[in-house]
């Protein structure tokens, strides 16, 4: 059906959508609900960043699965597998001091969690908003995850000095389980299309015929159409540089800001630091991926990659705690910006009915972006004791980013007049 305005429906998916992911981000806070165990084990850095990299990878994985289903099950259903297992991993990962333990509940059980909210949040409120309004869309569902350390570090902070490491734990996963629950039961589903009754395809191909003259999805493509096109490998490439450096922050926030600064509490400097981390990376979803609908995506990718290159390598030069926070916030920003911009490529390049199975082709950069940013940055500095070479690193591959969003077609050129 061809929408032009909002439904009641629609709002409803959004705003419920939104605050799924508003209360599901503790993989955002790691760094800080790692810190203290990481310190009691002497845990290394690499060692505090493996198992918030490969839950990304997982998480990557687990989107193919769930994209899958996406258009096959009420989406209420993944977000609810989703509270489980983000209430389980916490809780577990809170009760033993076992590294290979913690490794398993955060990659598997927060990775699967984070997914199930992604991947069922964002195509649920785009498939039934107004396309026209697809990046503001994307921007506020997806702003809510980047929201969420926000609030969720200097809460984490409070709780870990008044009553400890495993009551954090225990209190981010319980609490973030109960939540997620009650909001899945108000996520609304997607109307279907009664393939028995002619009548009713017949008024839901025309209705496409109108919607492909005014949107972003004339050539709409299956998975295996798209898997051989070079535009989903380049979202992928693009995504994969676009990340690294976010996932980086997002697991050594602590340890940056006490190699970083010689002197004051870094413990206590790093909440700000997520709390400016979150704000931005929210913000970022929000006005970035909106501004594609203006700018135009290639454009808007062109223009995350040029500035993050450029704030990468003057992180080096921030020594201070109002450079530093300056510097996250600029990080953050666009960070949070690649994430729902992907969403809106991929839908006006191969249009929104498999959407939520290309995207978790396309997710998949991600992972490689968790695994480079945050574990060659920590093998850097636990060998030098320095960021400085990982700051170059990570500059190499936005300018490889850059490089790939000129190639990219602009989705626009794909609407047939």
């Amino acid at each position: 059906m061809s929408q032009e305005t909002w439904s009641k429906k629609a709002i409803q998916a959004t705003v419920v959508a939104m605050l799924i992911n508003l209360s599901a981000g503790a993989q955002y806070c790691w760094s800080l609900l790692s810190a203290g165990v990481a310190a009691k084990n002497g845990w290394t850095t690499t060692q505090m960043a493996l198992p918030a990299s490969l839950m990304m990878v997982f998480t990557s994985l687990w989107a193919i699965v769930v994209g899958y289903f996406n258009d096959r099950t009420k989406p209420k259903y993944f977000v609810m597998f989703g509270a489980v297992c983000i209430g389980l991993s916490l809780v577990i990962a809170g009760s033993t001091t076992s590294y290979p333990v913690i490794f398993m509940a955060i990659v598997f059980l927060m990775g699967a969690a984070s997914t199930s909210f992604t991947s069922n949040t964002t195509p649920t409120a785009q498939k039934l908003a107004p396309m026209k309004y697809k990046g503001l869309v994307a921007g506020i569902v997806g702003a809510g995850m980047g929201w969420t350390s926000f609030y969720m570090a200097p809460l984490i902070r409070s709780i870990q000095g008044s009553f400890g490491d495993k009551a954090a734990f225990y209190a981010i996963g319980i609490g973030s389980f109960v939540i997620i629950m009650i909001l899945a039961q108000f996520l609304p589903e997607p109307e279907r299309v009664d393939a028995s009754d002619p009548a009713v395809v017949a008024a839901a191909k025309a209705a496409e015929e109108v919607d492909n003259k005014t949107t972003l999805y004339k050539n709409t493509k299956s998975l295996k159409e798209a898997i051989f096109t070079k535009e989903i490998w380049l979202c992928f490439g693009m995504f994969a540089c676009a990340g690294m450096g976010g996932q980086m922050m997002t697991s050594q926030m602590t340890k940056i800001a006490s190699v970083q600064l010689a002197d004051g509490d870094a413990g206590a400097l790093a909440v700000t630091m997520v709390m400016a981390l979150g704000l931005a990376n929210g913000l970022g979803r929000l006005c970035v991926s909106t501004l594609s609908d203006k700018l135009g995506v290639r454009n808007t990718w062109s223009l995350i990659f040029i500035v993050q290159a450029i704030n990468i390598l003057c992180f080096r030069f921030y020594n201070t705690t109002t450079a530093l926070m300056i510097g996250t916030f600029v990080l953050g920003f666009f960070y949070g910006a690649s994430i729902p911009l992907v969403w809106n490529t991929a839908a006006g390049i191969f249009g929104r009915k498999h959407l939520g199975a290309i995207y978790g082709v396309i997710t998949n950069g991600f992972s490689v972006a968790a695994l480079i940013g945050p574990l060659v940055s920590a093998r850097i500095v636990d060998a030098t004791g320095s960021y400085n070479p990982a700051y170059i690193t990570l500059a190499v591959f936005l300018v490889l980013g850059l490089v790939m969003s000129r190639i990219l077609p602009d989705p626009k050129t794909y609407v047939e007049a």
